[in-house]
């Protein structure tokens, strides 16, 4: 189970009333005290038309952690995992390959990559998978590599790491049967995270064929794999979300829905009340406020990304489409339930987004 999804259970010795906590903090506190998860806490706050600070629940939980008031043993795991010297080292991947996967595949077409795929090429790329057993302290991938195969998470934990000058940071924990590497698979992009088992786990790595997927990418420009190759494009070149690994990129192409606009289109007014962000993927948009032209935007630009920090905003501007255009819109909601099921991810994503706040801000008029 996600620590998320799971009630916190503190220690009987804490001294709650000694703790220097801000206001946001003791609120949070007192809601988990009551045998409520943290997953609980983002929806009561969303309930509410409130947006739980991310980096303050962290800040807490984290703190709890290392000093043992928490109890749940998972919750002691991931903090643990943060630790780089617990990576320092890791096993190259190549020397735990087991051969071709035999394993039932019927839960995996379930998952949503699969499961857009037709029948007989999921089958396929079934077959030409190998089951990797690995043990923990193993790289998955790492930053830069070229390889275009696809992972699958059958069992274990690995957790994806961003490289920075001093130790790796990381940014998300994947679980069971996710699905990661689609922008290396779908694109051809090297790998932006290095992805490292946690614990002792069942990886299928599939493999890119050019030859059966390339022709099936062309061709079938309506299905929800196309839109997903375009969103997985669109994504690594937003200003919002390139700072996010690769890696963790299909959580949110998952959470989104294709939105597709005519020429002259208006997507929403000003005053028009908020609630979520776009990403362009196709095509091109004109942001309009007070009825002056502001700027153009165009892939991988996001709209509306100042709605996700306020609850009950409205739209500053009014955005048309200058062509036909495709974009990917992220309800506020969906994108927070997303969020609230990755506490290390919904940290990073939200410390960009009052990056992007700040910038937006200190622009000259």
């Amino acid at each position: 189970m996600k620590i998320e999804s799971k009630p916190i259970e503190f220690h009987e010795s804490c001294q709650f009333e000694k703790l220097i906590l801000t206001p946001l903090q003791i609120q949070y506190l007192i809601f988990l005290r009551m045998n409520k998860s943290i997953y609980e806490l983002v929806q009561y706050n969303l309930s509410k038309g409130l947006l739980v600070n991310f980096t303050e629940l962290y800040a807490m939980i984290e703190m709890f952690a290392t000093h043992h008031w928490i109890i749940n043993p998972e919750i002691k795991d991931y903090f643990d995992n943060i630790n780089p010297k617990k990576i320092s080292t890791p096993a190259p991947l190549q020397n735990e390959s087991t051969g071709p996967a035999k394993i039932k595949f019927d839960d995996l077409l379930k998952l949503p990559f699969f499961r857009s795929l037709d029948p007989q090429l999921a089958q396929f790329l079934f077959k030409s998978s190998k089951l990797f057993k690995l043990k923990a302290n193993t790289y998955v991938c790492q930053t830069g590599d070229n390889n275009r195969s696809l992972f699958v998470l059958l069992n274990g934990q690995v957790g994806v790491y961003k490289n920075d000058w001093t130790q790796k940071q990381l940014i998300a924990l994947l679980n069971n049967h996710s699905v990661f590497g689609e922008a290396g698979f779908l694109l051809g992009e090297k790998r932006s995270a290095d992805v490292i088992t946690l614990k002792n786990s069942d990886v299928l790595v599939i493999p890119y064929n050019e030859e059966k997927l390339g022709p099936f990418l062309n061709k079938t420009k309506a299905s929800e794999v196309q839109h997903r190759f375009w969103v997985q494009h669109a994504l690594l070149h937003s200003e919002l979300f390139k700072s996010i690994p690769a890696d963790c990129l299909d959580a949110l192409t998952s959470a989104g829905k294709i939105v597709e606009l005519k020429k002259d289109h208006i997507l929403f007014a000003q005053g028009d009340a908020s609630d979520g962000t776009y990403i362009v993927i196709q095509g091109e948009v004109k942001i309009e406020k007070d009825g002056k032209h502001i700027r153009s935007l165009s892939q991988g630009a996001s709209i509306g990304e100042i709605s996700m920090m306020a609850s009950r905003g409205l739209r500053t501007a009014t955005v048309t489409s200058l062509k036909d255009t495709l974009l990917l819109f992220i309800h506020r909601d969906a994108f927070y339930d997303l969020l609230s099921t990755n506490l290390v991810l919904a940290k990073e994503i939200e410390r960009l987004m009052r990056q992007r706040l700040k910038d937006d801000a200190q622009r000259p008029k």
